[in-house]
C-alpha cells in the first residue's frame, strides 16, 4: 500500500500519533529523541523541535481537519510538520500514511464527495501519490467509508460547509 511495507506496528504508531497524540506522541517523541539517526534528522527538519513537544496537546487529529479559509492553513502546518516527524522516525513512505490518514478522515465527513475532497486536499497540501491512491481505489474506499448510504442520511455536514465556504470566498476574489 502507497509503497510501505505493512509492519502493523508503525502502521498502528503513525495512526494513534494522530487519533490520540496526548497519550502516543510522548513514547514516540522519546523514542526518536534517543535514536541518533531519528533526533539529527528532527534537528534538520525543524527550526527548533518545539512542534515536537506541541503535538501532544493539539487532541484528536492534531486539529488538521479545519475547513474555514481561516484555520486551513493550521492544517497545512500541522499535516506538514506530522509528515516530517514521521519521516524522521519510520522513513518518506510511512510519512505517506499521515497524508492517507487524513484524507480518509475527510473522505468520511465530506462523504467522499471527490471535487470537494480534492480541493480540500490541495488547500492542505496532500501527497500526490496519497489522492492517486484514492482514486485508483475509490469504488472500495466508498463502499467501506459507507459514502452512498451517509449521503442519503443527510450525514455530510462538513461537505456543505467547505462548499458554502468556499463558494463565499471564490465571491470576493
Amino acid at each position: 500500500m502507497l509503497g510501505v511495507e505493512p509492519n502493523l506496528r508503525v502502521i498502528r504508531d503513525v495512526n494513534l500519533f494522530i487519533d490520540d497524540p496526548e497519550n502516543k506522541v510522548p513514547e514516540i517523541r522519546e523514542r526518536a529523541l534517543r535514536d541518533p539517526d531519528a533526533k539529527k534528522c528532527l534537528e534538520k527538519s525543524f527550526s527548533d523541535l518545539t512542534i515536537v513537544w506541541v503535538f501532544e496537546s493539539l487532541g484528536h487529529d492534531l486539529r488538521s481537519q479545519r475547513v474555514s479559509p481561516r484555520r486551513m492553513e493550521w492544517s497545512r502546518i500541522s499535516i506538514s510538520a506530522s509528515r516530517r516527524f514521521i519521516a524522521c522516525l519510520y522513513g518518506q513512505e510511512y510519512s505517506l500514511l499521515v497524508d492517507l490518514h487524513h484524507l480518509l478522515d475527510m473522505a468520511i465527513k465530506f462523504c467522499c464527495d471527490e471535487e470537494v475532497l480534492f480541493s480540500w486536499a490541495g488547500e492542505v497540501g496532500i501527497h500526490s501519490t496519497v489522492l492517486d491512491y484514492y482514486k485508483r481505489y475509490k469504488q472500495i474506499i466508498e463502499l467501506d467509508l459507507d459514502c452512498k448510504d451517509r449521503r442519503k442520511k443527510e450525514l455530510c455536514s462538513r461537505r456543505n460547509l467547505y462548499r458554502l465556504l468556499r463558494e463565499g470566498k471564490e465571491e470576493k476574489t
